[in-house]
């Protein structure tokens, strides 16, 4: 049965002309997520629930940063709070950078 059969046998052209006029003051994001989940039920699409299960358990959203790292940081930064370190302005990495990159294309030349 498709979606136009489901809903036209219900009576309804969606499940969010289904919900009680009081039920239909929801946010953006509850309206998409309603859609979302209609669209998901009438479908026997097999390969786009497997891709759904492949983004869903995906690790990207951990932290990629390793631990040292952080660790390096940190430490970085409490030497400059503690003055140890040299620190430029914003004119000043630009003026190093221009520098840089013109000795860089001079030794091309």
């Amino acid at each position: 049965m498709g979606r136009k059969d489901y809903f036209a046998a219900n009576g309804k052209k969606s499940i969010m002309n289904s919900l009680p006029k009081n039920e239909m003051k929801m946010t953006v994001l509850e309206q998409k997520k309603l859609q979302v989940l209609e669209r998901l039920a009438l479908s026997n699409d097999e390969s786009l629930f497997d891709e759904i299960k492949i983004l869903m358990d995906d690790k990207s959203d951990e932290d990629v940063v390793p631990e040292e790292h952080y660790r390096i940081l940190m430490e970085e930064h409490e030497a400059y709070l503690r003055g140890e370190t040299k620190s430029f302005t914003w004119e000043e990495v630009k003026q190093n950078a221009r520098k840089a990159l013109e000795e860089i294309r001079n030794k091309k030349a």
